[in-house]
């Protein structure tokens, strides 16, 4: 007889655990289960909590067991961004410091207390197939004893970037660039010596560097650029790793006293999402939702904010409340139209290197004159894998029905109408639209360049 459960959560992460923790305290007689392709045993991305994530641990009533897991805190970031060097210390946050966990352990913290809340967990239970009757029948594959099915009212995804069960729901996953990392591990020689506990950010022509300490006396030092970029460039390969690292100069000295390990660990870091997040009795939570570049420091918390609002949407939804979905939905994407804005602004912020193309890609500098006459060459405005807009948005630009043209300032109101897109996103976006030659100047702008490859729509 097929297990039966009121909501399974596909997936183990911290998104899948602060769903499961907050369903329970809204019903505790909930039947959840969580289904974790890994053993938690696997490498993931992610090392530092921000400081806001201890006020979700406190609520959750984890805060003093997290305290015994010993983690470093961690007292902020400094960056050499644009030509600038800067600071931003958590010790004057209202949240305190943050934390450099490894993720293994935090995420298997995390799923254990879900399991003393009440929750099943299944490890090395990979989801294989979903279909639905008046109940949704779930197919596993288990390392070990092969497959399973399972039988639940609701499906939680939380499989991350794979989005693996919203795709066979239905929805598509887009990407907006191409970003990755390719990471290397230090181990610290002289453990005896105070260590730096700030997260160090640096610029490069080719991308940028970010370098942390992880527990067990070791140091993470990872590249991140587009993924030609270090193909092109070798990056993922450890000479033409450190070749890009001898570029640098905050990060070469930060790690000079120490130990490289032989291994080097490529990836995926894309700004990405799912077209669509939510269905008939389910819904995505965490990455399976968006990926956020990993300059914005916010994925754990983002993902186990997104557990918390699916938790409360799920509840109402339950109690009879209709519109809670969409307004999950609503919330959803109003986030991610933030975090795009941010997103600009940090590269804006960053980028010295006028002819770069990493740099490029991420808009430049602002060279378009809102007065300038454009001609429509095309009626799609989504720029796959290189957008600064998401399909959805790139939807609002539409040409007028009695003229071939349009201004660069009217196309902004058109994207700025309804949206919470920034007036600079919204400029960057017209301009990246002209230097892929979807739109044509009808005056001089200076030197426009080719369209650059992209990937497709996946």
């Amino acid at each position: 007889m097929e297990p039966a459960f009121d909501i399974a959560i596909i997936g183990g992460g911290p998104a899948a655990a602060s769903v499961a923790l907050h369903l329970l305290k809204l019903n505790r007689s909930l039947r959840l289960a969580i289904f974790e392709s890994s053993d938690y045993t696997n490498v993931r991305a992610g090392e530092t909590l921000s400081p806001p994530l201890s006020g979700m641990l406190k609520e959750l009533g984890l805060w003093e067991a997290f305290l015994q897991l010993n983690f470093t805190e961690a007292f902020g970031t400094r960056s050499s961004w644009g030509g600038k060097t800067t600071g931003n210390d958590f010790l004057f946050s209202m949240h305190g410091t943050g934390w450099h966990v490894n993720r293994n352990v935090f995420d298997k913290f995390l799923a254990g207390y879900a399991v003393k809340a009440g929750v099943q967990l299944y490890t090395e239970s990979k989801f294989v197939f979903a279909s639905k009757n008046k109940n949704w029948q779930l197919q596993f594959q288990h390392k070990e004893t092969g497959e399973f099915a399972v039988n639940s009212k609701w499906v939680v995804d939380a499989t991350g970037r794979k989005a693996s069960f919203a795709r066979q729901a239905g929805a598509s996953v887009i990407k907006l660039d191409q970003l990755c990392g390719a990471t290397r591990w230090y181990s610290i020689t002289n453990s005896s010596a105070p260590q730096d506990s700030f997260t160090h950010i640096e610029a490069a022509e080719n991308g940028w560097w970010y370098s942390t300490l992880v527990p067990e006396e070791k140091m993470l030092v990872t590249f991140i650029s587009d993924a030609d970029i270090i193909k092109t460039t070798t990056a993922d390969k450890l000479t033409g790793w450190e070749k890009q690292l001898q570029k640098t100069k905050e990060t070469s000295a930060l790690i000079s006293a120490n130990k490289a390990e032989e291994e080097l660990y490529v990836f995926p870091a894309l700004t990405q999402y799912s077209s669509r997040i939510y269905g008939e009795d389910w819904l995505s939570v965490g990455d399976a939702c968006y990926t956020m570049d990993p300059l914005s420091g916010q994925g754990i918390l983002k993902a186990m904010r997104s557990g918390a609002f699916a938790a409360f949407a799920i509840h109402d939804f339950m109690q009879g409340k209709e519109d809670a979905l969409r307004k999950y939905e609503q919330i959803t994407l109003a986030e991610r139209s933030v975090y795009l804005n941010q997103k600009v602004d940090f590269y804006q912020e960053g980028n010295t290197w006028k002819d770069a193309l990493f740099w490029e890609r991420r808009g430049a500098l602002i060279s378009l004159a809102p007065a300038t006459v454009l001609q429509f060459n095309h009626s799609d405005f989504f720029i796959p894998g290189n957008s600064l807009l998401t399909r959805e948005e790139s939807r609002k630009l539409i040409k007028p029905a009695d003229r071939e043209t349009c201004t660069a300032a009217e196309l902004v109101q058109q994207l700025k109408a309804g949206t919470g897109i920034s007036d600079k996103r919204a400029i960057l976006a017209i301009q990246a639209l002209v230097n892929h030659k979807v739109l044509s100047p009808q005056a001089a702008l200076g030197t426009i360049p080719d369209a650059i490859p992209t990937p497709t729509e996946i």
